[in-house]
C-alpha cells in the first residue's frame, strides 16, 4: 500500500504499523529519559542546597578551566580554533564561573557519598562501555581504549559511571522528596 511505500522511505520498516511502534517506543524512550534528567537534577540541587559548601578559588578555577577546555574541544571538532581571546573572555565569563563552582560543589558531595557507602567504579565497567561503542561503531576495541585514555575520555567515563551509581543509590534512599544530608 502507499502507507507501507511511505513507512519504507523513512527507514528500515517494512509497514506503516511498524514505523508508529518504532516512533511511538522512540517517544516513550525520549520521555523517559527527560523525566530521568529532571529527577537527577532535583536530586544535584537539593544536595546542593543541603551541603553549603565554601569552593576554594583554586578550586574553581580549575573547574573553570576543565569547562572552558571542553567548550575548545567542541568547538574544534566543528572545524573552529577558538582564539586566544575566546578563552579569556570564557576566563572572565560570570555563567562559567557560576557552573564551575556548582560543579565543584557536586563533585564534592558526591566523592564523600561514594567514601561513606563504598560505591566505586572498576576498570572492567569502563571496559564494558568502551567495547559496546566499538561494537556500535565498528572500530577496533584497543585501538579506542587508547585514544580513550590518551584523550582522557576513559576518565569522564568512569566519573560518569560513578555519578549514575551515585544517582541511582540517593533514588533508592529518598522518602517522600526528602533527601538525606551528607555531612561533608
Amino acid at each position: 500500500t502507499l502507507d507501507d511505500e511511505l513507512a519504507k522511505s523513512c527507514g528500515d520498516y517494512e509497514t506503516l504499523d511498524n514505523f508508529r511502534k518504532d516512533v511511538a517506543e522512540r517517544l516513550k524512550k525520549e520521555k523517559e529519559n527527560t523525566t530521568e534528567f529532571d529527577v537527577k537534577t532535583q536530586i544535584v540541587n537539593q544536595l546542593i542546597e543541603k551541603n553549603p559548601i565554601q569552593i576554594p578559588d583554586s578550586l574553581a578555577y580549575s573547574h573553570k578551566a576543565i569547562i572552558i577546555s571542553h567548550r575548545y574541544k567542541e568547538f574544534e571538532q566543528i572545524g573552529f580554533k577558538p582564539s586566544k581571546e575566546f578563552i579569556k573572555e570564557s576566563l572572565a565569563s560570570e555563567e562559567i564561573a557560576e557552573k564551575a563552582i556548582r560543579n565543584a560543589k557536586i563533585n564534592l558531595i558526591f566523592e564523600a557519598i561514594s567514601v561513606k557507602n563504598n560505591i566505586a567504579v572498576g576498570d572492567e565497567e569502563v571496559n564494558e562501555k568502551i567495547m559496546k561503542i566499538s561494537e556500535t561503531h565498528k572500530v577496533s576495541y584497543n585501538d579506542l581504549l587508547k585514544k580513550y585514555r590518551e584523550d582522557r575520555t576513559y576518565d569522564y567515563f568512569k566519573d560518569s559511571i560513578l555519578e549514575d551509581k551515585i544517582i541511582n543509590f540517593l533514588k533508592s534512599t529518598i522518602k517522600e522528596n526528602e533527601l538525606k544530608w551528607y555531612p561533608m
